[in-house]
């Protein structure tokens, strides 16, 4: 026991014993029974006023201390509630410090707050107004001193916590101040969680270029919103899509969340209800996902003390992701968060858009090429196109794949000019400039690339060029391609070789009849001149007679051209000149006929042409033999 003695007038009291009260240290005073006990109550921090309590007879009041002065109070919190394992973003720790008395000023002010090993700080993203505070900070530990607080006042300490391991951690942080002496407060017990971060192809605390932490989101404001842009530098054909979302929110029924691109909108979640009933669970760390089993509308948990939905689970959203499903990846998506309750609070800690993309399977030509004259621009307004597809016949709009095109059916040994090879913009590669050289019927188009399915256009015709000969393989270099030949009462009685580069024929003192031909296929309009050229020979001993014959193809309308060729003659040039009497539609034919049965020697045939000559002057049917002296 210790007497302390008060001045006389001035309340003199004298302390006689100090007894331990089950709630702290009561001082009770020998006196008469009205006179007042004091006790020291700092230990239980809910006696915030003087109460009289009955100890042996005598009056006991107790109050904070002997002295009346309280160690600076502390209010410690978390935002958000919950971190991502390993990310930088972390939860902002938030210590408040409070003189909560009123005539003392506190000096020295000392915070410390010890992390669990699972959770860090980093000690360079503290921040404080308290007055003269200094950090003393490690990854370990938070520490303050040396700060003072007015009566009444209080100052705020931030700090970046970060996580290294998943979980729950409880937390909690102590104050001193030299006007206390080793009596310290003590925050609530504070748990900060840890979870596994969103994943994804492109990530807001990535992607987001506005990005500087988690979102608080606006609480309890129907017509307001906090959002979230991801930008999508890639270019794609989206063939489905997922969305990782880690969200902090206590009553997740209050939230809607919508996800837009471009034009088009969809609701992920809309105020779940769990059919009907409430959706009171905590916190949305889940993955959106079309193929899930569980609606995210019905699936939430009926428990203000759980999460509201398996963690990193997939749900099905209120309205399906499909509707993305052939959009361009490339481009803004935005998560728009809405809090339409008040009361409930929580953060955006991040999301993360899972796209998968349409793999390009196979080529199609989307604009096919037209009938178009030899050496003239296919499709010179637009081009022929040709589209990536997937597997299923999907579009693919992936840019800058290489595709080379080229001749595919190739009915006249024509050959394709232009840029044969480009890359597709958004699905499409776009060739213009192309054309064929040789007029043909039944030409396509293929269209390559590495790995994909050859595309094959539709068939098209090539018209002749005026000035184009009509004949194909007139020099016989692909030997009788192109070239047909007919003889009665057989075949047999047409003996016929390619020798030296030459086509060489005879007809058997048995035949009848004996010709070489070709149909070009070319429909001729009526009175188009035609100018036929061609070398002829004569290998025999004898003196052979041809019949050059141009005609249609059912023989409607023909003229005829009768050379004699003398023994040996060499090759020399014989021509025909024409004009059509009426229209060719089924294409302009030649025929020459081995008029000579003698089965001796070759009549010997090359360089044959026939020139497609519209607009010049009609002519009528004049030969030309280069052994008859023009008339």
């Amino acid at each position: 026991a210790e007497n302390w003695a008060c001045s006389p007038g001035a309340g003199q009291f004298d302390i006689g014993f100090v007894a331990l009260h089950e709630i702290g240290h009561s001082i009770g005073l020998l006196h008469e029974p009205t006179v007042l006990a004091v006790m020291n109550a700092f230990y239980n921090p809910a006696l915030s006023g003087l109460q009289p309590d009955d100890i042996s007879g005598v009056v006991a009041i107790y109050g904070s201390n002997p002295s009346v002065i309280r160690p600076p109070l502390l209010a410690l919190s978390y935002a958000p509630t919950a971190l991502e394992l390993g990310g930088a973003d972390g939860s902002t720790l938030q210590l408040t410090i409070i003189n909560a008395n009123s005539t003392t000023t506190l000096t020295n002010v000392t915070v410390e707050q010890t992390m669990p090993p699972q959770l860090q700080v980093n000690p360079g993203s503290l921040s404080h107004n308290c007055p003269g505070g200094q950090s003393e900070t490690t990854a370990g530990q938070l520490r303050l001193t040396g700060a003072t607080l007015s009566p009444q006042a209080n100052c705020v300490l931030t700090i970046k916590a970060l996580g290294s391991q998943i979980g729950t951690f409880n937390t909690l942080a102590t104050s001193t101040s030299a006007e206390t002496g080793s009596e310290t407060e003590q925050s609530a017990v504070v748990p900060l969680r840890v979870i596994a971060p969103a994943t994804g192809t492109y990530c807001a605390t990535t992607h987001d270029p506005n990005w500087t932490g988690p979102i608080p989101i606006i609480d309890g404001n129907p017509s307001a919103f906090v959002s979230s842009t991801i930008n999508a530098p890639d270019f794609g054909t989206l063939d489905d899509l997922d969305i990782h979302l880690n969200l902090t929110h206590t009553y997740v029924g209050d939230l809607r969340l919508m996800l837009t691109h471009n034009s088009t909108t969809v609701s992920l979640l809309q105020n779940p209800n769990n059919t009907g009933g409430i959706c009171s669970g905590n916190n949305v760390f889940i993955v959106f996902n079309d193929e899930a089993g569980t609606t995210v509308q019905t699936a939430c948990i009926n428990s203000t003390n759980a999460d509201a939905y398996g963690v990193g689970g997939a749900y099905r959203p209120h309205e399906a992701l499909t509707a993305f499903d052939g959009a361009e990846l490339n481009g803004t998506w935005t998560l728009r968060v809405t809090d339409t309750v008040a009361t409930d609070t929580g953060h955006l800690v991040n999301w993360c858009l899972r796209p998968t993309n349409r793999q390009p399977a196979k080529l199609s030509f989307i604009t096919q090429p037209t009938v178009t004259l030899a050496g003239a621009a296919i499709n010179p307004a637009t081009g022929v196109q040709v589209r990536l597809l997937d597997a299923n016949d999907n579009p693919v709009n992936d840019s800058g794949v290489p595709v080379t095109i080229a001749i595919g059916t190739n009915p006249s040994d024509g050959t394709l000019s232009g840029t044969l090879t480009a890359n597709t913009v958004n699905g499409v590669a776009t060739f213009t400039g192309l054309s064929i050289d040789i007029w043909g019927n039944g030409y396509t188009l293929a269209a390559s690339s590495p790995g994909l399915t050859q595309g094959v256009s539709a068939a098209f015709n090539i018209a002749p060029a005026p000035g184009q000969n009509l004949i194909r393989n007139g020099r016989f270099a692909a030997g009788m391609t192109h070239w047909g030949t007919f003889a009665t009462p057989s075949l047999s009685d047409i003996q016929h070789q390619i020798a030296g580069g030459v086509f060489e024929a005879l007809r058997t003192i048995n035949g009848t009849s004996a010709v070489v031909l070709q149909n070009t296929t070319v429909p001729i309009a009526g009175s188009i001149p035609l100018h036929i050229q061609l070398d002829l020979g004569n290998s025999s001993a004898v003196r052979k007679r041809v019949l050059l014959m141009a005609h249609s193809q059912d023989f409607s309308d023909f003229q005829v051209c009768t050379f004699w060729l003398p023994p040996g003659q060499p090759l020399m040039t014989y021509a025909m000149t024409l004009k059509t009497n009426q229209a060719w539609a089924q294409g302009a034919s030649l025929s020459v006929y081995l008029a000579s049965n003698d089965g001796q020697g070759y009549v010997r045939l090359d360089n044959v042409s026939m020139i497609y000559q519209p607009g010049t002057p009609p002519e009528a049917t004049l030969c030309f033999d280069p052994n008859v002296p023009p008339l």
